[in-house]
């Protein structure tokens, strides 16, 4: 695991103890492509009522923030080569991007921040009270507003690329170590890149040019 996927997931386990009094091993559940409301929930959900979890769920995702507030730090994120360029050059041609995660929005924002990549962002959707990816989707496109006649999602999951679908985007599937073109392919994604380099090559398959 990337080391800032181990603080989130000791978030969790933070969170669940000082809200709920419960000791929980996120490292011992699948996590990937579930929202962090549904991972709060499957950690709980044997030892406490769903109207016990609700009621202090506000309380448990503080208590996460908190935790992984003061453990990331910035060599925690690693920025993958290219991924800054074409943030500029998409914002420099007024294509508006968003972030769409099933994190919470404080942590999402947190990781983005701490690289230098959060103010790009000016939408998205995030795990917040948010039950599922679909939700978490729909959340993204609407915070996008009316008059957006193109979407598409970018992502390097299987998960991402599902969620790009349920909101009726063109998706573009990311090679890493975790998941191969063939994978992403196999679930549809529209195109796949074997990185972000290429700067050119996206804005051309987004439609953006010169």
């Amino acid at each position: 695991l990337a080391k800032v996927a181990e603080i989130h997931l000791d978030a969790f386990n933070y969170g669940v103890e000082k809200a709920y009094g419960i000791k929980a091993d996120s490292r011992k559940i699948p996590t990937t492509g579930l929202v962090d409301k549904e991972i709060l929930f499957i950690l709980t959900k044997d030892q406490i009522s769903k109207e016990t979890f609700l009621d202090g769920l506000e309380k448990c995702e503080d208590a996460m923030f908190e935790f992984f507030k003061s453990k990331l730090q910035k060599e925690d994120i690693v920025v993958r080569e290219g991924v800054r360029e074409l943030l500029e050059e998409m914002t420099k041609r007024g294509v508006l991007i968003g972030l769409l995660t099933g994190n919470l929005e404080r942590i999402a924002r947190a990781k983005m921040d701490i690289v230098g990549l959060n103010n790009y962002f000016k939408v998205g959707g995030f795990g917040d009270n948010k039950d599922n990816r679909e939700e978490v989707a729909k959340m993204a496109l609407e915070s996008a507003g009316d008059g957006i006649d193109k979407v598409f999602t970018v992502g390097d999951t299987p998960s991402d690329i599902n969620a790009g679908k349920l909101i009726g985007a063109t998706t573009i599937g990311i090679v890493t170590e975790n998941y191969s073109e063939e994978q992403l392919k196999a679930v549809g994604a529209d195109f796949v890149l074997h990185d972000l380099k290429d700067t050119k090559k996206f804005l051309e398959i987004i439609g953006v040019n010169g």
